[in-house]
């Protein structure tokens, strides 16, 4: 038994929301690492350096491309 073409419309309708919204999850994920991976299993020394490398650079995946460039001067 075939299925009736009423519901490919929602079909399509659901699927393509979904894969909006992943795509936009994935955009926002990536532009708050910098498009870099995520990190997991962070100790408390990565922490540290983490937030090292926010007040020396502005960021917090780290590095910039300048090597003496920092944000603001102590």
């Amino acid at each position: 038994m075939p299925a009736p073409f009423e519901a490919f419309i929602p079909f399509v309708l659901i699927t393509t929301m979904f894969g909006v919204a992943n795509l936009g999850f994935h955009y926002v994920h990536h532009s708050r690492n910098d498009g870099k991976p995520p990190r997991y299993g962070i100790d408390n020394w990565e922490r540290a350096l983490i937030d090292r490398d926010l007040r020396m650079t502005g960021s917090h995946r780290g590095f910039t491309k300048e090597y003496f460039k920092l944000t603001k001067v102590i």
